[in-house]
């Protein structure tokens, strides 16, 4: 409950500081150069998509379609209302790249086993790059010719006022938006979803970190040995289980969203064969003899081990 309720925190945090840092940036929108300005607000966006993200990946125990899908929204709304201060093309291009941000900082969140660590590091680098990018753009020189090229402008309107007939289609057509890298960045979107979506199986989603062995507890009450092991994306975490011979085996088999469904657990050795599905899945096995025994994840080609070992004489 205390990790469930400080990632949802570390996200709210996230938020919050993209709203504040979006509020500056419009209200700063005629103090910075516009191009310092289109520069933190593009960054700002990115760096809450990745932020939120992959702190999403580390808080929800879900599909990777639906962490994707939500992180592509908060991306959307966090770099639309980032640049909507620059003109349209510059919110569609926010919204896009927040959401590119978004599915990139999901994917790499995903790769992670879940921690703590990995969502406090995230959420503290997120703060100290925000901070950077609006202070750089406070302290971003004013563009070259900015002045004349206000007066020009004035100059220019006045003569287009005297000529409005004649050139009012020419100006219409100079003055319309391009929304080339609106079209890069919603291509490359579609194409790392689609990509992510695909290649999960291969992406080894939660290895990274990811506990290599563990001792089972003792139950003394029940006379049982009791272990937890994740089934995700990587295949078992931890890999090794230790057991002592001669006491009851009770082994918890968690299956995470990542690993898939429709998963069996087998074990030649053990002569054992069982479905199991997402949550928690008890196993009971008794009295097990001194040896080493493989586990895996039925056509996945995720495999681990239970190592039991003589009992300790008193």
């Amino acid at each position: 409950m205390n990790a469930m309720l400080f990632n949802a925190g570390s996200l709210l945090v996230v938020g919050l500081i993209e709203l504040y840092f979006n509020v500056l940036g419009y209200r700063k929108r005629t103090v910075r150069p516009r191009r310092a300005g289109l520069r933190a607000a593009l960054l700002s966006a990115v760096a809450a998509g990745l932020a939120f993200g992959a702190i999403l990946a580390q808080s929800f125990d879900l599909r990777l379609a639906a962490l994707l899908g939500f992180a592509a929204l908060f991306g959307a709304v966090a770099g639309a209302t980032s640049g909507a201060a620059y003109g349209p093309p510059s919110a569609v291009n926010g919204g896009l790249a927040g959401v590119l941000a978004g599915l990139a900082g999901t994917v790499l969140g995903s790769l992670f086993f879940g921690s703590g660590t990995v969502v406090l590091v995230t959420a503290l680098l997120f703060a100290g790059c925000a901070f950077l990018i609006q202070r750089a753009a406070d302290r971003a020189p004013a563009e070259r010719g900015s002045a004349a090229a206000g007066k020009a402008r004035h100059r220019a309107a006045a003569s287009q006022a005297g000529r409005r007939a004649k050139t009012g289609a020419a100006a219409a057509a100079a003055a319309k938006p391009s929304y080339r890298g609106s079209i890069v960045l919603g291509a490359g979107a579609v194409a790392l979803f689609a990509g992510a979506l695909l290649l999960q199986d291969r992406l080894q989603l939660g290895g990274i970190g990811q506990p290599t062995s563990q001792v089972a507890a003792m139950d003394d009450a029940n006379d049982m040995q009791v272990a937890t092991i994740d089934v995700t994306g990587a295949g078992f975490a931890p890999k090794v289980t230790e057991f002592q011979a001669n006491a009851m085996i009770k082994v918890v088999f968690n299956v995470k969203a990542s690993a898939g469904s429709g998963l069996k657990i087998v074990s030649k050795d053990l002569n054992f064969s069982a479905d199991v599905k997402p949550g928690q899945n008890i196993f009971l096995l008794n009295n097990p003899q001194p040896g080493e025994y493989a586990i895996e994840v039925d056509g996945k080609g995720k495999a681990g081990t239970f190592t039991v070992k003589p009992a300790v004489k008193l």
